[in-house]
């Protein structure tokens, strides 16, 4: 059985604001406890393989009043304040609100407090969250594809197509669906203590420098001779792989 959803002009202005949003927050859960926007559900099932039946399935329209969407963050409430103030601008008929979810272990245990709330009956209808917790709650269906509310948002399908790298679409796709709306990246850089430069008569990093470039000024920068007094060349981060992940991937 094959199930084929057509987009009315409500659920388009819903699915706008819900793209406003999502610029910010990454993603729509499925766990929506709002009322349905009014839609006309065409389902094709196939008897024998032979007789297709079609039936037209109209559920209640949904109130006329003001559409509440509840959105989820990592980040302090008040980070969203100019954001929300912006959408309500633009929308005036949505009510916009923006809770805090604590991280108790890092994403995974941020993913299982979202989980929670949704098994909890409560509404969230966006969730900011980073590439780590998107296998769980896509495994989960405690997220649902972005990809109908982009395709009926032009402003959104700009954005996601033309103005962001394939690579970080891809990042926050789960099984060729676009599970989430890029709303930031760490981008690794690496920084060099002008005064010992100075000090050692060693040339700045160039912007084209190569690999042999750096390990030369390695080289050069280096004292290490077994004493408290000892000079490294580099220090990875200390943050583990999360610091290190940036050299194994320029480096295959």
């Amino acid at each position: 059985m094959g199930i084929r959803k057509e987009m009315n002009r409500r659920q388009f202005l819903r699915g706008a604001a819900g793209g406003l949003l999502a610029y910010g927050l990454s993603s729509a859960l499925a766990g929506c406890a709002g009322t349905p926007a009014p839609q006309v559900i065409r389902e094709t099932v196939e008897v024998e393989r032979t007789v297709v039946v079609e039936k037209m399935v109209t559920p209640t329209p949904a109130p006329a009043g003001p559409i509440t969407i509840v959105a989820t963050s990592q980040m302090g409430v008040e980070t969203w304040d100019g954001s929300l103030k912006r959408a309500q601008e633009r929308f005036p008929n949505i009510i916009l609100k923006v809770d805090q979810t604590s991280m108790p272990g890092g994403w995974s245990g941020y993913a299982d407090l979202v989980i929670t709330r949704l098994a909890g009956g409560e509404q969230l209808d966006l969730v900011m969250i980073a590439i780590e917790g998107l296998p769980l709650l896509s495994v989960k269906k405690a997220i649902r594809p972005l990809d109908p509310f982009i395709d009926a948002d032009p402003e959104a399908k700009r954005m996601l197509t033309e103005d962001t790298h394939p690579l970080l679409r891809k990042m926050l796709m789960w099984e060729g669906q676009q599970m989430e709306f890029p709303f930031s990246w760490n981008n690794m850089v690496m920084y060099y203590n002008t005064a010992i430069f100075e000090k050692k008569g060693v040339a700045p990093p160039a912007k084209d420098w190569t690999w042999d470039d750096f390990l030369a000024t390695c080289l050069q920068i280096a004292d290490v001779k077994g004493t408290a007094e000892d000079l490294y060349a580099y220090s990875f981060w200390g943050a583990g792989m999360f610091g290190m992940c940036a050299w194994y991937f320029v480096n295959d």
